[in-house]
């Protein structure tokens, strides 16, 4: 019967691990490293003004496309 006492912890923590911050996405509002970035020289010196601009943004239905296509050819080069 211990098995099964391990296996019950195991999944009262894989659900905890998994709960927890599926919890905290819907009660946060996370913002981007860049953007906390340009908050902090905005405050620091508000006189400030960027060297250049991007050339091409992406939107926002774009960004998971792009990020999932880096995981997949950082994975391709890793598997090869």
């Amino acid at each position: 019967m211990s098995w099964l006492r391990n296996k019950s912890v195991l999944i009262v923590a894989a659900l905890f691990l998994t709960g927890v911050p599926l919890i905290m996405h819907f009660t946060q509002d996370f913002a981007g490293a860049d953007d906390q970035a340009g908050e902090m020289i905005q405050s620091v010196a508000p006189s400030y003004t960027p060297w250049f601009e991007s050339l091409w943004e992406p939107g926002e239905s774009a960004e998971p496309l792009l990020f999932g296509l880096q995981a997949a050819a950082g994975a391709a080069f890793i598997a090869y």
